[in-house]
């Protein structure tokens, strides 16, 4: 499973790195987009480079330290990182 960490302004790059770390601890690969660039690239960036699953971090996921889970441009909902990670593996 490949997975895109995306936070959608710079002051939520601490929780993308947080959540980028837990996927990875466990054995997930996953990349966190934490450049200043517009949400729009990293978007087009991310399904450019293949991940299967993009997780955005805005105002209220940041607020609530949950992602929200996108698949092929739809979003799966808003989930706590551990659920997300469950979400996603169920729909491998």
């Amino acid at each position: 499973m490949y997975i895109a960490v995306v936070p959608l302004n710079i002051k939520y790059n601490d929780f993308a790195i947080f959540v980028g770390e837990y996927m990875v601890k466990r054995h997930e690969n996953c990349f966190v987009d934490t450049a200043d660039t517009s949400v729009f690239g990293k978007m087009v960036s991310a399904n450019e480079r293949g991940y299967n699953y993009i997780l955005t971090i805005g105002e209220e996921e940041y607020e609530s330290k949950s992602v929200r889970v996108m698949r092929k441009k739809k979003c799966l909902g808003v989930y706590s990182p551990f659920m997300a990670l469950v979400v996603m593996q169920d729909k491998m």
